[in-house]
């Protein structure tokens, strides 16, 4: 495949990604008591695409299955890691706010990412 064709590709994905969200990037910090407190850091507005059909069987690093609630499409080049957060902010144009934490590793095709999630209550 010719480097034109799989831009092609990538740009045809990005514009078919209906949803708006923000990648929240992990970090850590130990507490008083040396216990780590998990904070994320919004990073900019990005298109996506949610599948909210989830049900994928995945097994975590200490080998607990996790079932998946949904699938998030992104573009090929954003930076994102199985201990960031995704969040929905806008689907199919209107604000509608959801947070995801990314529970499988990204899966990477010729046209953008994958990643699984799981609804994050706060």
């Amino acid at each position: 495949m010719r480097t034109s064709e799989l831009s092609g590709l990538q740009e045809a994905q990005e514009e078919a990604m209906m949803d708006t969200c923000i990648i929240q990037v992990f970090s850590s910090v130990a507490d008083d008591l040396g216990e780590p407190i998990a904070s994320y850091t919004d990073g900019d507005a990005i298109s996506c695409g949610l599948n909210n059909r989830g049900g994928r069987e995945l097994q975590d690093a200490n080998m607990t299955l996790l079932i998946t609630d949904a699938t998030v499409r992104l573009p090929i080049d954003t930076a994102v890691v199985m201990q960031d957060r995704v969040q929905v902010t806008h689907r199919f144009g209107v604000a509608a706010v959801s947070t995801y934490e990314v529970v499988g590793p990204v899966r990477r095709g010729p046209s953008g990412l994958q990643v699984d999630v799981k609804a994050v209550t706060i």
